[in-house]
């Protein structure tokens, strides 16, 4: 047997035998198995994509036996160095291309099992380093990439496009487990909101890739990651009426490269805090325009598509009773932010997570003063239809109807607060909300009480509607 050669993926040729190439995992598919026609053994396949320098990457086809193909799988990750031992340097396949990642290389490397193998590579410490360096760098220059602006205006036209986008990560949602309706199987899914300067409002991208779901729970962090998406699948929900992102075996993700745009882009996210829209003023109209009455099934029924509307958001005047409004006991009052960002924090953290704040703030000889409180209570309003149970009464909102700050609200005696609680609860109120559908940003219904005040039995008899 001739001796085996190391070769870079730029040195390969078509007749290129007994070689080792050292490589980078930046991609990996799921093994798919197909029983064998020679035997009825059960057979797979999985793809690797690997690169051992900037401007060269390839796949790497490994065909063999379901325990050897699965024993690649579960023993090599993405961000491993591998070493690819005596593979075929074979003519890109026509057919299945659309299920591969495009590459630099006008050929691909197949891994047969028992003529070709892979290993981990560890004896080669200075080359290690250098392709090591190779996860940070991009595979194509990010200017290439489109805005999210750009595919979102298209709308329904791009649907089953592929494009490349330069994101951040917006926020995390939990991974949900969906069974399969054709196979039964269970398949665990992240949808992740990534944005960037031209989208604030955020677009969803669903990952259904086990590994990848594992890099998203575990290391990505709202406002902070950096996401260079390659041939990311597009296409228009008609659940959420816009374009949404998926994942698919023939993405590639690079995390945080490795260039200027990623710290401008950072710098960008860590201005907008994750409810800024939300809360924004802006969106949030003027309580005295607010005229139109709603029952609470009437609401309800426009926020899931019942009643057709196409905005955001609306407002209604809604005649009920507070059926909870808890002032008194274990239920929270208050939130925290930052007063610089007004990025919203839980109420044990003491330090801002924008580094810009934590800047400023070591300016100062404490910290303490950097957060505010604001009112944010849970209420339920109940009508003759039915119970809102989405309702928060917050901000100078909340003040201006419990006619007291939040400061003096965190002094006031127990007693004083179970009078206040009891102005208000099992009494017939007119409320004006600003209601937020379900979005790619928002999982659930949000109702914010812009005025609440208590009204008599006559005031709601005359404006009481039958649904």
């Amino acid at each position: 047997m001739s001796e085996i050669r190391r070769k870079r993926l730029q040195e390969l040729r078509f007749e290129s035998t007994n070689v080792v190439v050292v490589a980078l995992i930046i991609g990996k598919t799921t093994p798919r198995t197909f029983k064998s026609k020679r035997s009825a053994d059960t057979m797979a396949v999985l793809t690797f994509t690997v690169r051992d320098s900037k401007q060269f990457f390839t796949n790497c086809i490994c065909w063999g036996s379901d325990s050897k193909i699965n024993g690649y799988y579960q023993k090599y990750r993405l961000g491993d160095l591998i070493d690819i031992i005596s593979p075929q340097v074979t003519p890109i396949p026509q057919s299945g291309r659309e299920f591969h990642p495009k590459t630099s290389t006008p050929f691909a490397l197949t891994v047969n099992e028992g003529n070709a193998s892979i290993e981990p590579h560890s004896f080669d410490t200075a080359l290690a380093t250098e392709i090591r360096s190779l996860a940070r760098q991009p595979i194509k220059p990010v200017s290439l990439a489109l805005s999210l602006a750009d595919v979102s205006s298209s709308g329904s036209t791009t649907s089953g496009q592929f494009v490349d986008l330069f994101v951040a990560v917006r926020l995390t949602r939990p991974v949900r487990t969906i069974i399969a309706r054709k196979t039964g199987e269970q398949m665990r899914c992240i949808e992740v909101i990534v944005t960037d300067r031209s989208y604030p409002a955020g677009m969803l991208f669903s990952i259904w890739h086990e590994e990848w779901i594992e890099r998203a729970e575990k290391r990505w962090k709202p406002n902070e990651t950096v996401l260079y998406l390659i041939d990311v699948r597009l296409d228009y929900s008609t659940f959420y009426k816009r374009p949404v992102l998926s994942f698919t075996s023939k993405t590639v993700i690079l995390e945080d490269p490795n260039v200027k745009e990623t710290q401008q882009l950072v710098e960008h996210a860590s201005t907008v805090s994750l409810t800024s829209l939300d809360f924004a003023p802006q969106s949030i109209p003027d309580p005295n325009t607010i005229t139109t009455v709603m029952t609470v099934q009437q609401i309800y029924d426009r926020s899931d598509g019942a009643i057709r509307d196409d905005s955001d958001q609306f407002t209604a005047v809604i005649y009920g009773v507070v059926t909870r409004f808890d002032l008194d006991g274990s239920s929270r009052c208050f939130s925290k932010r930052c007063k610089y960002c007004k990025r919203i924090t839980s109420l044990q953290q003491d330090v801002c997570s924008n580094d810009q704040c934590q800047m400023d703030i070591s300016f100062n000889s404490s910290g303490l003063n950097s957060f505010e409180f604001y009112f944010d209570i849970s209420i339920h309003l109940t009508d003759h239809t039915g119970t809102l149970t989405e309702c928060r009464l917050m901000n100078n909102f909340a003040e201006a109807a419990l006619s007291c700050t939040t400061q003096q609200f965190q002094f006031m005696k127990a007693s004083n607060r179970t009078e206040l609680k009891w102005k208000f609860l099992m009494e017939r109120v007119c409320t004006k909300v600003v209601v937020k559908k379900k979005s790619v940003t928002r999982m659930n219904l949000f109702i914010m009480i812009l005025d609440m005040k208590p009204i008599g039995l006559d005031e709601v008899a005359e404006n009481v509607l039958v649904y």
